[in-house]
């Protein structure tokens, strides 16, 4: 790249699209302080194109007819989903649906009604983009229901050349889980599984490592957590918890050892994370919904490249199934996984 071609341009409101400063209607307030943001970039630099990669729909009609750009999009996670509003209507609690709210009906009813409203503002945004690009097959597929439209998939560029050198033989008993410590990757349902392999199915011979990056003092907090929640499942000689992990480590000592990947989110967009897994010779053990169903976990010339669940008792049954292959099996796996996610290089 000519770096005398590319300007950056630094804003001041940036604090307008963090969650923390809307505790209600989050979606609504971010989506506008995305939209009064990008006035303040579009004043500082007014482009003859605008593309965003954020998924900031409500900044699209600014800059197409306030500021006259051509926009593009490339949509990594919808905003609202159908799954969202299907999670609510059954008053399902969940990391975004707070229990008080899923425990009655009228604040149900009431939520639902205003994300049928979001979810129609939301997609007459959307519709103001020119180009739209998704990332995977799930995110497609919801951004033609609300969206109304036709957009293309792109996969994201997924580098895994120093993953694929790893040796696939060698492997020990160990499961490994890649991702931040957010709430919606579900960590505490890798416990339960572990919890259940251990004492239910008796599987004694085994070691899960939880590695994550730590952004802000919110996920230390869940980091401590998540420790207590170790302790009183009494899963100390079972489980590890490692933050901000190199990635010479990561890739030499955790992922260059491990039979196993754990992956919990509900509707995963895509899954980059599964992808350095299969990469590297780690069988994916992916949560049975959104990217990692439709397009990153599926067979490889009808042949398996790992396993889907979505209960804490299906997890636990995979994993065994995992640390029991025999070498030839666990091979064929691996190699039928690396070979199928060379298509996101």
């Amino acid at each position: 790249l000519n770096g005398e071609r590319i300007k950056m341009v630094y804003v001041s409101c940036r604090v307008l699209l963090e969650a923390r400063m809307y505790p209600v209607l989050t979606l609504l307030g971010q989506s506008i302080g995305g939209a009064l943001l990008s006035i303040e970039c579009l004043i500082r630099l007014n482009p003859g194109v605008f593309v965003d990669t954020m998924g900031a729909a409500f900044t699209y009609p600014v800059a197409r007819f306030l500021f006259g750009c051509r926009v593009g999009c490339y949509v990594h996670y919808p905003t609202i989903s159908c799954d969202m509003l299907s999670l609510v209507s059954r008053r399902e609690a969940s990391y975004n649906n707070r229990r008080v709210i899923s425990n009655s009906a009228v604040l149900s009813s009431l939520k639902l009604l205003y994300y049928k409203i979001f979810a129609l503002v939301y997609g007459s945004c959307g519709r103001c983009s020119q180009a739209t690009m998704c990332n995977s097959t799930w995110t497609k597929g919801h951004v033609q229901s609300i969206w109304k439209v036709q957009p293309d998939i792109v996969y994201p560029p997924c580098n895994t050349d120093k993953l694929q050198e790893i040796p696939l033989s060698g492997r020990e008993n160990l499961v490994v889980s890649l991702g931040q410590f957010r709430p919606e990757k579900n960590h505490l349902l890798q416990l339960k599984s572990v919890e259940h392999l251990v004492l239910e199915l008796g599987v004694k011979d085994i070691h899960l490592a939880i590695l994550g990056s730590c952004r802000n003092a919110e996920d230390e907090r869940r980091v401590r957590e998540l420790h207590q929640h170790i302790a009183d499942l009494e899963l100390s000689d079972y489980v590890t918890v490692l933050t901000n992990v190199p990635w010479p480590e990561l890739k030499d000592k955790w992922l260059r050892r491990a039979k196993g990947g754990l992956h919990t989110m509900w509707n995963e967009h895509f899954g980059i994370n599964i992808v350095e897994f299969m990469a590297s010779g780690v069988v994916p053990i992916a949560h049975d919904t959104g990217g990692p169903k439709a397009d990153i976990v599926i067979p490889y010339q009808g042949s398996p490249t790992g396993f889907l669940a979505s209960t804490h008792e299906e997890y636990a049954e995979c994993m065994r199934k995992v640390l029991e292959l025999s070498p030839s099996q666990l091979s064929e796996i691996q190699s039928n996984a690396r070979t199928s996610v060379r298509r996101f290089a």
